[in-house]
């Protein structure tokens, strides 16, 4: 028995959790704090447009060379429309980030039980990181709604028996080559995600999509390059400085595991939103949710059941930025760097979570 009965209601459910998440994301967002973080691609469409001068280096990072420029031309849409309202172009980008929750709930439901798919498009829709990293036009503005299509469409590319595979592995790699052209980070270690992933797989890879999509991928990064190889003094004086904040030697950070998991507890978030008797068992049970999950893959793998290699991939997706950030040399470990586990870990508690709630619903209906 489903745990919501009906077509109609079901239909319902996945266009409430979108208008949620949409709610969430919009709540007071004239009241989000801006930086120049926030301001830089949109200024350099707004110099495009006003000078004619094409950005073909993005706004500079604290830890290397600068961030390709595709979030700029972004930008350029509700620069073009709205006549250069900087306003406009911030909560266009939010805007595109609400559509993450219904592509994580339609992506994944063709390789995962509608259930599973529901509760991680809701979990993706509350999680206080997720809304606070959706409400921004720097960068890695698209980042939430980039990381579902990525990993959505990979693991569609890559299910048994998956019609079209092909072009969904095409349209992966082109999700991926416009996502890396907006941020650097994602340039490097969304790549890395999706080549372990696909390495689990390796007997159901579709080959031309592959193929044709790496090429798609690979003159993205020679157009970067270039750009990069252009300005070469002033990105080796970025390199300088980053060099300043790294150590001697590497640093183990147990804090990466940490800051992964958080996007799925909203560990140091919900402690400002909620009082400590709400927020401290939301977070334990948020927790337990994603470890269960964890357990669960173990289980599935053990038994060799057919669906084991959906959990395997999700884990795989999760655990390479968490291993890479494991042993770093920068002073700080941030946050921010652990953004790429995106949306696996919803998806891992999710899959508890709606085992959960089948067996309850199971027992409340017999």
């Amino acid at each position: 028995m489903r745990w919501y009965a009906g077509r109609r209601l079901g239909r319902a459910w996945p266009l409430a959790i979108t208008l949620l998440g949409a709610f969430l994301r919009w709540y007071r967002l004239g009241d989000t704090q801006l930086l120049w973080d926030h301001a830089y691609p949109v200024a350099q469409g707004i110099r495009l447009l006003q000078s004619g001068i094409w950005p073909t280096l993005g706004q500079p990072t604290s830890f290397f060379i600068s961030n390709p420029p595709g979030q700029a031309y972004f930008s350029l849409l509700p620069l073009i429309l709205f006549s250069n309202s900087f306003w406009l172009a911030f909560w266009f980008s939010t805007a595109l980030n609400v559509l993450a929750m219904p592509l994580l709930y339609r992506l994944t439901r063709a390789y995962l039980p509608d259930r599973t798919a529901l509760l991680a498009a809701f979990l993706y829709a509350v999680s206080p990181w997720v809304i606070d990293y959706s409400r921004t036009s720097w960068s890695s503005a698209l980042l939430p709604v980039g990381d579902v299509l990525v990993l959505g469409l990979l693991l569609w590319a890559l299910a048994p028996r998956a019609k079209h595979a092909n072009a969904r592995m095409l349209a992966m790699f082109a999700s991926l080559a416009l996502l890396g052209q907006s941020y650097f980070l994602a340039l490097v270690l969304v790549p890395i995600q999706a080549a372990a992933v696909t390495l689990t797989r390796w007997r159901h890879i579709p080959w031309r999509g592959l193929l044709a999509g790496a090429a798609l991928f690979a003159a993205g990064l020679v157009t970067f390059g270039a750009a990069v190889a252009a300005a070469l003094p002033t990105q080796l004086l970025e390199v300088s400085r980053a060099n300043r904040n790294l150590g001697a030697s590497a640093v183990f950070a147990p804090d990466a595991a940490w800051f992964g998991l958080s996007y799925v507890t909203g560990q140091d978030y919900f402690d400002q939103l909620l009082p400590p008797w709400a927020a401290t068992p939301l977070q334990w049970a948020l927790g337990l949710a994603f470890a269960l999950g964890l357990a669960l893959v173990g289980v599935r793998l053990i038994r060799r059941r057919p669906d084991a290699w959906v959990g395997a991939a999700l884990l795989v997706w999760w655990a390479v930025p968490v291993a890479i950030f494991s042993y770093h040399w920068w002073s700080t470990l941030w946050q921010w760097h652990l953004r790429t586990t995106l949306p696996a870990g919803q998806l891992l508690a999710a899959g508890s979570c709606a085992g959960a709630t089948a067996r309850v619903c199971s027992t409340s209906g017999s």
